[in-house]
């Protein structure tokens, strides 16, 4: 075969491919992210420095680049607002021991789309009293 076969060749098999046509908005939505999610349950606590309170959440899923939390009741939150979440805090995972800052995507409801602003770090050691 020669060269100007091949490169037609490899030309007439660039043209056929058809990429996937999404067949809904939420496959649509999934095209778009550039990490892969993993589903989770795990209990979350929204830190922000100077706030009064803190609020609970739980992570629902996670990827390399952000999460999505989904805020859970409380005294300081009966209806589970996302609202209440201030645009930039601390995700605190006492689980796994870890603490990320994050910025919020987007709010919807009860769940919030957080985007990581630092790597995941070790939660301090807390001091012990005397």
């Amino acid at each position: 075969m020669s060269g100007t076969q091949r490169q037609s060749t490899r030309l007439a098999k660039i043209m056929a491919f058809t990429p996937p046509v999404p067949k809904s908005a939420s496959e649509k939505d999934d095209e778009r992210r550039f990490a892969r999610r993993k589903s989770s349950r795990t209990p979350g606590l929204v830190w922000a420095e100077g706030a009064t309170t803190n609020h609970s959440c739980v992570v629902k899923d996670t990827s390399s680049t952000g999460a999505l939390l989904e805020m859970t009741r409380t005294k300081m939150n009966p209806d589970c607002a996302a609202s209440v979440v201030p645009d930039q805090f601390t995700l605190v995972i006492a689980i796994e021991k870890v603490c990320i800052d994050c910025r919020v995507a987007w709010r919807r409801d009860t769940e919030v789309g957080v985007r990581y602003m630092s790597p995941a770090r070790p939660l301090p050691e807390p001091k012990r009293r005397r």
